[in-house]
This record gives structure tokens, C-alpha cells and sequence, in this order.
């Protein structure tokens, strides 16, 4: 079944989101310091090291579909998600590669890749909390906490599809995000505490995404149940909410969505 066109990274006229606001948590020096505290020259780190290495990621096959309830999974997540329940990472095992991420920072494909690769260690890891550290990136990971059922906190920016179809849990990003936060989630909660980028909240079925600061074009795109909170500004609301047959259902969406206290949609 053929799912509903949403905005992409480059359809959206103007909303490019300065994702370098978050960058400013730590200075260079602390920066550096955490990192050599974390990044040691232990075997589960070199382990990590050569499994995501040895690892190849084509976006065209192997990016998660925004509609997965009606497309079965790709062998490239089941191919991490195994790996994840081998390895039973701690939290500081998780960490401590998420700051060694700087040495792949640059290969082709580095946000999805990476991205999947911690959700996927975190998923199937022995922790319930894990921090990911971002801020030494240049380009942030995209689909943290894809299928999560943790809490996770991220020290920095995130890219895509933060908490992609997420189950339960609770996400925080202590910076910005970028399009399609909270994809398709069926519950949870997800808090940036910075700006995000368009097709906030696109999919999603329950839960609830709490954005502090500004959104930009088609929040809530598709959107079936859960709450979205914006303390900040939007650049509008996508249409999708008005027509309760676009996804091919017969019941009203049931979304509630609130800007600086005040709901905005349903405006009844």
C-alpha cells in the first residue's frame, strides 16, 4: 500500500532550521574533556567500532517507511535490531560511542546510519536511561529512539525522525530537531527544548511532543490522536487535520494541538 506523500527535507520553501543553536552547551574544552573521559580504549567501544564500520546503508533501500504498519520491516533494521540484543549495551557503552561518531561524521549516509545504529543498541541494551552526546557533530544522527520504549536524553542537536513510531518512553533533545519529530509515534513523550523543523508530529497516533521553542510549516500533517504542545511560534498547521478521510479511516482524528497555552486545533 502506497502511504501519503509528506514533505521532505527540501520541499519545504524557507524552513530550513538553524540547527547550530544548540550547539553552544558546552565550550570547546569542556566539550573535549567529556569526550576523552568517555571515549576509552575499551573492547565493547572497539567492537561498536567495527560493527558500524563494516555496516553499509543505502537510504533508497533501507530508510524506515513512514506508514511500516502497512510495509514490512527492512532487513536493515532487522539486521541492527539483532545486533542490538547481542551486544546488551550499558547506557555508558551507548554514550561513549555516540561521541565516537566523530570519526564517521563524514562518510556518505552518516545521519541514518548512525541514527538507527544507537536506537538499535539502545532498544536492545540492558539500561533504561541512555544519554547520547551530539554537540561534538556536525550533522546530527537522524531516527534517535526509532521503536523506543526507553528514556533517552540527547546532549545536543538531533536530526530527522527523533522518536520515529515510537511505542513508550520519554525522549528529551537539549537543543534542536528537524523535520518529522515524532513521526507516526503511538505513545510516549518526546521534549525539544529547542526549535524543530516541519512535519512536526506528522502520523502520530498517541502520545504527546512538547516543542519550547518554534515550529515551522504542516505541524501535525496526518495526525490521528496525541497532543502536541508549542511554547514558541509555528508557521502553520497542516490541512490534513481537516479531512478526517485522508488516511482511508472513517473516525475523526482526535489530536489536540496548543501554542503557548492556547489550543489551536480543534479551534471548536
Amino acid at each position: 500500500m502506497t502511504g501519503p506523500k509528506l514533505l521532505r527535507r527540501n520541499d519545504a520553501d524557507g524552513s530550513a532550521l538553524a540547527m547550530a543553536k544548540g550547539f553552544g552547551r558546552y565550550k570547546p574544552e569542556e566539550e573535549k574533556s567529556v569526550r576523552e573521559a568517555l571515549v576509552s580504549q575499551d573492547p565493547m567501544l572497539e567492537k561498536l567500532k567495527r560493527i558500524y564500520k563494516g555496516l553499509k546503508c543505502n537510504p533508497d533501500r533501507d530508510r524506515p517507511s513512514p506508514v511500516e504498519a502497512f510495509e514490512p520491516e527492512n532487513e536493515f533494521w532487522s539486521l541492527l535490531t539483532a545486533f542490538g540484543r547481542r551486544l546488551n549495551c550499558s547506557d555508558k557503552d551507548v554514550e561513549a560511542f555516540s561521541l565516537a561518531l566523530a570519526d564517521f561524521q563524514h562518510e556518505k549516509d552518516f545521519p541514518m546510519k548512525a541514527g538507527l545504529f544507537l536506537s538499535a543498541l539502545i532498544n536492545g541494551g540492558k539500561s533504561k536511561t541512555y544519554t547520547l552526546r551530539t554537540n561534538h557533530l556536525e550533522v546530527p544522527p537522524d531516527y534517535i529512539g526509532y521503536k523506543n520504549r526507553k528514556t533517552i536524553v540527547v546532549e545536543g542537536n538531533a536530526g530527522d525522525n527523533v522518536g520515529s513510531t515510537m511505542k513508550e518512553g520519554l525522549i528529551t533533545v537539549k537543543g534542536n530537531a528537524g523535520y518529522g519529530v515524532g513521526d507516526w509515534m503511538e505513545g510516549g513523550r518526546i521534549i525539544v527544548e529547542g526549535d524543530v523543523d516541519y512535519n512536526l508530529g506528522v502520523g502520530t497516533k498517541d502520545g504527546t511532543i512538547t516543542v519550547k521553542g518554534d515550529a515551522t510549516l504542516e505541524v501535525g500533517a496526518f495526525m490521528r490522536g496525541g497532543r502536541i504542545d508549542i511554547e514558541g511560534r509555528f508557521a502553520g498547521i497542516s490541512n490534513t487535520l481537516d479531512d478526517p478521510d485522508i488516511m482511508g479511516e472513517e473516525t475523526e482524528s482526535t489530536a489536540e494541538i496548543y501554542c503557548k497555552g492556547r489550543r489551536v486545533w480543534p479551534s471548536k
